[in-house]
Formats: C-alpha cells, structure tokens, sequence
C-alpha cells in the first residue's frame, strides 16, 4: 500500500542529489532572458498557488503576457485582479472561459474558444491524495485531472502553440511519480483504491505524457518541445496531505525547526517551488523531453523503472481513445 510515508521517503531520496531549496533566486536571475514578448496560459492560477507565482514571474522577470485560468471565470477573475492589485504592471489577464479539467467538454470548449497567439502552456492545475471520485466522463478523478483533462487541452491547442515563438508545454509533476503507474488499470477497476497512489500514478502520467509530447512533436517537425518538473515540497494549501498532523503541530509550535527539518524534503515557498516551471515555461530545458527535479536539474536516475517508451506510447492510445469517446479528435 502507498502511503504519506513512502512519498516522504522519495523526496529525501531527491535529497541525495542535492535538491535545493529557498536558495535559487541568483541561479533563476542569472537565466533571465529578453526573449521577446511572449504569450502564456496557466491552469490552476489560483492566488497562494504556484500557478499564481508562475504567473507573476514570468510577467515581471520576462515581461510576457500571461493567460491566468481557473475552474471557473470568477476565479479566474479573482486571480487575475488580485494579482493587478499589487503589481499593476504586470501584463496579465483573466481567461474568459472556465476551464474544468475534470469535464472534457469543458475543457474542449475552452480549447476551441482560444484567440490569439500562444507560446507556452503550462500545465499546472491538480489535485492530491483525494478520497475516490469520478470526473464528468467517469474517470478516475487524479487520471481525468492532472492528466487527461491536461493531455486533451494540450492536444487542442497544439495547432497554434505550433506557430508560437520558441513554444513550449510544461507539465507540473511531483516526485511522488515514483511510487509508480499501472498502465493496465489506469482507472483503479483491478486494485483497492488508494489515493496517494492514484496520485503519484497520476504525476507519472504527467511525465509520460511529457515523454510521448516531445517525441511526437519533434518527429513531426514541429517546434514545439515539452518539459515536465517535480517543484519541491510548496508550503502551499497542498502541503497539509504531504505531512502527518504530528509534523504539522511540530511547524505550528517551531517555526524554524520545521523548517530545517523541511529543508531535508525540499521543503519551499511558493516563490521558489515555482522557478523550475517558471524557467522552463521561459527558457526551456537541456533537452527535449526532460524531467526536472529542480531548477536547471534533469533527472534520468533510480525511481523511474515504469518510464518507458511502451508505457508512454499505451497511456497515450488510451488518452487518445478516452478523448474520442466524448468527440475530442487528436
């Protein structure tokens, strides 16, 4: 059985190969590039989340114009307003339709709604250790999220991402993708339930899905690459699944303890948890395709025995063929 306890154990294991944390900021100014103008759409750009801080930087370190979507309009609203609030500056704006994940036909009317150019999609939104439940089209809610509502948006939107300048698709996955995928039961219909594994599973799927992206696109001679990141422990609203209540107290009654103590995990604030995407979303990485385990930081190491071509390519028909059940073409 996956547990809390297991996906502890895969971030001290990130540990080993120094993952940094709270220290990047001379590192990220240092890659700050005048690439031009650039236009980018964020999913799950929810104020105190790391899509927000992914949009603020890349407004104010690169000057693009940033796309902030939610749910729904509203919150898409609220994001973008209380992001104009403090820095009234910044190019960015609220997406005008509500993008669900967890309902296809949400997410393709989205799509299909989209005007203007776009050079980069970040693929932020998820969801985490959540009890068992279904999407709209009766998916696995951690599957139909962070995954496939993602692979159909991406998909959609690939026509004119590839006339986009230096365009780029960046998946936020976790090292929690380490505690492994079954490819044959995507959906949890052979096995017990269990949520921190349907998490991690889904986080593998991101960098699947990353993998199968760059490869496709490139053989098609398409300009677009793709990344995917794990971006440390975020002291966002999220945090409090990763750590049992007894590590929460121990925060709440040590502040500077725990944060010695969260150092060990790659523990960060939502500023820093956001500059590996916000670099790759801006730059791009080393090589087409890569995981990040931080900034500037490929990983190919142990952990990852499920990433292979055979699963990405049968995750990918699986994808494809749970889109055109709903009438979703790729």
């Amino acid at each position: 059985m996956m547990s809390r306890r297991k996906y502890v154990a895969a971030l001290a294991s990130l540990a080993a190969v120094n993952l940094s944390a709270g220290d990047l900021s001379a590192a990220y100014a240092a890659q700050a590039s005048s690439a031009g103008k650039k236009v980018v759409l964020i999913t799950g750009a929810s104020p105190g989340g790391l899509g927000y801080a992914t949009a603020e930087a890349l407004a104010a370190e690169y000057g693009f114009e940033v796309v902030m979507s939610c749910r729904t309009v509203e919150k898409s609203a609220e994001a973008a307003r209380t992001l104009l609030e403090s820095r009234p500056a910044l190019n960015v704006r609220a997406a005008e339709m509500p993008l669900e994940l967890s309902d296809l036909g949400t997410v393709s009317a989205f799509a299909k709604a989209w005007k203007g150019p776009l050079d980069c999609l970040v693929c932020n939104a998820g969801i985490m250790a959540a009890p068992y439940g279904t999407t709209k089209q009766n998916h696995e809610m951690h599957y139909g999220v962070n995954h496939l509502g993602h692979f159909a948006l991406t998909n959609q939107l690939l026509p004119v991402l590839r006339n986009g300048n230096e365009p780029k698709v960046v998946s936020v996955s976790s090292a929690a993708s380490f505690l492994g995928i079954d490819i044959d039961d995507l959906e949890w219909q052979k096995r017990k339930y269990e949520k921190w594994g349907a998490y991690g599973a889904s986080k593998a799927a991101n960098v699947l899905f990353t993998d199968s992206l760059a490869t496709r696109e490139q053989a098609a001679g398409s300009p677009v690459k793709a990344f995917s990141c794990h971006p440390g422990v975020v002291n966002t609203n999220l945090a409090r699944y990763i750590l049992p209540e007894s590590m929460q107290e121990k925060k709440r009654q040590d502040e500077v303890g725990s944060q010695r103590t969260g150092k060990l995990f790659g523990m960060r604030t939502v500023e820093d948890g956001a500059r590996c995407q916000t670099d790759l979303a801006a730059n791009g990485g080393n090589a087409n395709g890569d995981f990040y385990i931080d900034f500037n930081k490929p990983y190919r190491g142990a952990g990852m025995k499920w990433r292979t071509d055979s699963n990405a390519d049968k995750l990918w028909q699986t994808s494809v063929a749970s889109c055109e059940e709903v009438g979703i073409k790729i």
